[in-house]
């Protein structure tokens, strides 16, 4: 449990702003206050395994916020409830954002964002003119021998004009296309390197740029 002297809202925590400034006015002159909603109790489990994207519990990342660029604030991203908080660069404490306001943030190499009609953060594997190819993360807790451990769950989704459509295999992407299942045929007898069992991110990466660059849909 992250322990804290005060208790504020997001509200009055100044993104706009200084940092340091909006401590020395709104934090360091107060005492015994809590983070209203930012308290975490972390439980990991013998394997290691956490409901965090990361295998760290914060990940020094960029963020867009209201449409500002903050670069290098520790950000953690609960997979589990599909939640992102950010860590106050003086007490440490998470602060949990107000998640419509997120536009983007980066952690490890990712880049997530917030897509109309997607639910929570998706992980942008492509964008182009017509087509995007988003990837979901998520968390579900498990108990065992009374110890909690998560297992990590992944989707996929392909965005055309119709909206976000999930895709599972080969077959779920042909739907999408009903009138160009022979090119996409085609284009898979071309590619049999391609493995959508043992690698599925590269392999529908490369089927939705043959579509945009092809079909043109």
């Amino acid at each position: 449990m992250l322990n804290a002297q005060e208790k504020y809202s997001i509200e009055d925590f100044n993104l706009e702003g200084d940092i340091g400034t909006w401590y020395e006015t709104q934090v360091s002159t107060k005492s015994l206050y809590q983070v209203v909603g930012a308290y975490y109790s972390i439980s990991r489990s013998f394997s290691g395994s956490s409901p965090f994207f990361s295998s760290f519990y914060s990940v020094t990342s960029d963020l867009s916020y209201r449409g500002k660029l903050f670069k290098n604030v520790e950000l953690v991203y609960d997979l589990q409830q599909d939640l992102l908080y950010m860590i106050h660069p003086i007490q440490t404490i998470p602060l949990l954002l107000k998640q419509r306001d997120i536009n983007w943030f980066t952690m490890d190499g990712h880049h997530f964002v917030r897509v109309i009609g997607g639910k929570g953060f998706l992980e942008v594997l492509y964008k182009g003119q017509s087509l995007g190819l988003y990837k979901k993360f998520s968390k579900l807790d498990r108990t065992k021998d009374e110890d909690t451990f998560y297992l990590q769950r992944e989707e996929y989704f392909l965005l055309t004009s119709k909206g976000l459509t999930k895709i599972t295999n080969k077959k779920s992407f042909l739907k999408i296309f009903p009138d160009h299942k022979a090119e996409i045929r085609g284009f898979l007898k071309q590619n049999r390197q391609l493995d959508f069992k043992n690698n599925l991110d590269f392999s529908l990466l490369q089927l939705t740029k043959y579509c945009e660059t092809t079909i043109k849909p």
